[in-house]
């Protein structure tokens, strides 16, 4: 499996700064750092500059609510994939009714004709509706590390795909976990007390 880790720095979903998370992947010399947000391409800008600025290769990305209660992530490949990730992220942002259209997501047909330069990162659901989108090279399974990833490969090995290691990073060091834990309860509107092990 590949590897590259994804960062996730939209307010109140992570600690770490884009800053903060170009520098530590310059420091483990990685080669190429992948940046995504939820239905946005917030701080892309941004991410890409700081990037180039430490010989880093940016890859911008998003993660997209699709079919109402699934995710997929998508990587620009190239300058063509960025532009139907503006394209795809547009279609959500731009609604009329912009609160229903971020909670339903994307839909196979607005994916369909919005493919070309993209990545895509399953995690599982749709997948043989996905597999037929993009070509073998630009569809994964993504492994984060968590309890259905074997369940994952076993459906990877079935359908033929390969499978990735997506790792979230929501933050860089172990003392930031208790600050993580604080904005994760903000963000869902939960008491610290109340919330399972992040």
């Amino acid at each position: 499996a590949n590897s590259t880790p994804i960062a996730e720095p939209p307010m109140l979903a992570g600690v770490a700064s884009i800053e903060e998370i170009v520098a530590h992947a310059r420091q483990l010399q990685l080669p190429a750092l992948a940046l995504t947000d939820a239905n946005a391409l917030y701080g892309a800008i941004e991410f890409a500059q700081r990037c180039r600025a430490a010989q880093v290769q940016p890859i911008l990305g998003v993660d997209f609510t699709f079919e109402a209660n699934h995710a997929l992530t998508l990587l620009a490949q190239n300058m063509t994939g960025y532009a139907n990730l503006c394209r795809l992220v547009t279609r959500l942002q731009a609604a009329a009714d912009r609160d229903g259209a971020l909670a339903s997501g994307l839909s196979l047909t607005d994916l369909a004709d919005h493919t070309a330069g993209l990545i895509a990162l399953s995690d599982g659901q749709h997948a043989a509706s996905l597999v037929d989108l993009f070509p073998p090279d630009r569809f994964f399974f993504a492994l984060a590390g968590a309890a259905d990833d074997v369940e994952r490969i076993t459906l990877a090995d079935q359908l033929g795909v390969q499978v990735v290691a997506a790792p979230d990073i929501r933050y860089l060091a172990a003392a930031d976990a208790p600050r993580f834990r604080v904005l994760t309860a903000m963000r869902i509107g939960q008491r610290l007390d109340s919330l399972p092990d992040l």
